[in-house]
């Protein structure tokens, strides 16, 4: 593969710090630095067959604004792994990944890549003993290598589940909840919201949507995800137990269900208004129309679960015709803060001088304590919601940078 790296890179109307893309006929990674306020610089590593480098920097950025929500004196950084002929094998996936890892690290010392889309535990593992076993600049592994298992903790679904509960408490209280992207983030918080009595009337994935309006079964929907994946929402309806509902071989059967609260927890920029979605289409080809959703489904509440899934003139169209949207950089941090407490302390995880149980608790505890204190912030009135997030990230910028007594996240 060919690799090269751009500095000061105009992106639109922005500048990232670093550009660094690694190149070959069937593949093309690109990482993108958003700013250097800090120094280390975090982020996920995203597989998928169509993506850009705009796609690359509104990731890279939700990150950098991320770690600000959270205190967290980092900077925002993503990866998309591109493969246009479709997603390789954990094995494959992990050599391409310690290949660009090397590259980008021997020009950018202070990255950290973690986990996201197409890159859990395991192949983040592969990678790392690729790498050496000692290697720095990898967060989001398993236990056994000194890791928090992300994934299996649900660490993101996680503090989504805190947001919800958060609307709960202050009496919006809608319970029907559809959810795009029946994936790691979607199964873990499909569970926890079955668990606290939501009823889960839709879930989408990258094949079709499932529907049941009385509610589907969680807990059996989850025997079919942990054997098979993608296939799971058709598998569910055709081999399940006292099961009803409808199967769709289209993803988009989901916009049109009548919900409370809807979670877009799939790719970024799935919504935009109607005259932006030609100019967007080669950053998801899959974009759709806000103010088709929102007629259709009448939805009350937004949580974005997904990086960056609604322009931001979609949120200020769904605003505008009543529906609170909460961003994303507030309501999915959970796995930010994992993977950077274990990229922090995982030399002491690993030779026993802390505890794992007691760690996945803490960082429990922190994701929890944020969410709560954020959205405090942001729930005094019920609009404007990414303006107050957008003051909340500056202000806590000027903390971090100036060092005003400020503890980032220490366990």
């Amino acid at each position: 593969m060919n690799f090269e790296i751009k500095r000061n890179v105009t992106i639109g109307t922005e500048t990232a710090e670093a550009v660094m893309i690694s190149r070959d006929q069937n593949c093309e990674i690109i990482s993108i630095r958003h700013k250097r306020d800090f120094g280390p610089a975090l982020g996920g590593t995203r597989f998928v067959t169509q993506g850009s480098i705009e796609e690359t920097f509104h990731l890279a950025k939700g990150m950098s604004e991320k770690c600000l929500a959270c205190f967290v004196p980092v900077d925002g950084f993503k990866t998309l792994v591109i493969t246009p002929d479709g997603i390789p094998d954990e094995k494959l996936r992990a050599k391409l990944l310690a290949y660009h890892i090397k590259k980008c690290v021997s020009h950018e010392p202070d990255l950290i890549f973690g986990p996201d889309m197409g890159s859990p535990e395991s192949v983040m593992k592969v990678a790392l003993v690729e790498l050496g076993m000692d290697y720095k600049n990898i967060t989001g592994l398993p236990n056994e290598v000194g890791g928090l298992d992300i994934d299996k903790n649900g660490f993101t679904a996680y503090g989504v589940w805190q947001t919800i509960r958060q609307l709960q408490l202050e009496s919006i209280g809608p319970y029907k909840v559809s959810i795009q992207g029946y994936g790691e983030v979607g199964s873990y918080l499909s569970d926890i919201l079955f668990e606290e009595k939501y009823s889960v009337i839709g879930l989408s994935n990258i094949l079709g949507t499932l529907i049941q309006l009385d509610g589907i079964n969680i807990a059996e929907l989850r025997k079919f995800y942990d054997r098979s994946k993608e296939d799971c929402l058709r598998h569910y309806l055709m081999q399940g137990n006292d099961v009803s509902g409808s199967y769709y071989d289209s993803p988009n059967r989901l916009f049109k269900i009548n919900t409370d609260i809807f979670i877009p927890a799939a790719r970024t920029t799935s919504f935009a208004c109607q005259d932006e979605i030609y100019m967007l289409k080669h950053e998801n080809p899959n974009v759709y129309s806000i103010e088709r959703f929102l007629h259709d489904s009448e939805t009350k509440v937004i949580v974005e679960a997904a990086n960056h899934p609604l322009t931001y003139k979609a949120e200020k169209y769904a605003e505008e015709i009543g529906v609170l949207v909460l961003p994303d950089f507030i309501v999915n941090c959970g796995g930010m803060i994992g993977c950077y407490l274990e990229w922090r302390y995982r030399e002491k995880l690993l030779n026993g001088d802390l505890n794992y149980t007691e760690v996945v608790s803490k960082v429990r505890n922190f994701i929890e304590t944020t969410i709560v204190t954020n959205m405090k912030a942001l729930l005094f009135d019920k609009f404007k919601m990414r303006e107050k997030a957008n003051e909340l990230i500056l202000t806590n910028r000027e903390k971090l940078v100036t060092n005003q007594s400020v503890k980032a996240l220490q366990l």
